[in-house]
């Protein structure tokens, strides 16, 4: 229910201070839009790109650590 306010607002916020990476979740798409290379003086991302499911990302900072829309959004288990 916060996307809006966690896509515009929390995200310019965050790169107003320089924070290097932000993600957000969107649960009910299986969609991930990492936010990087944040430019302060705008107030924005150089680097913001939705990757929908399926998908494996990497935080900048850990980049042996990879996350994929399967450890988010388990697949259905088979039908008994």
């Amino acid at each position: 229910t916060s996307l809006r306010f966690d896509v515009e607002t929390k995200a310019r916020v965050y790169a107003l201070h320089g924070v290097r990476e932000y993600w957000v979740v969107e649960a009910g798409r299986r969609r991930l839009p990492p936010c990087r290379a944040p430019m302060p003086a705008e107030g924005r991302w150089a680097e913001y790109r939705t990757l929908e499911a399926p998908f494996g990302v990497a935080p900048g900072a850990l980049p042996a650590l990879v996350v994929s829309s399967d450890d988010l959004w388990p697949p259905p288990s088979p039908a008994s």
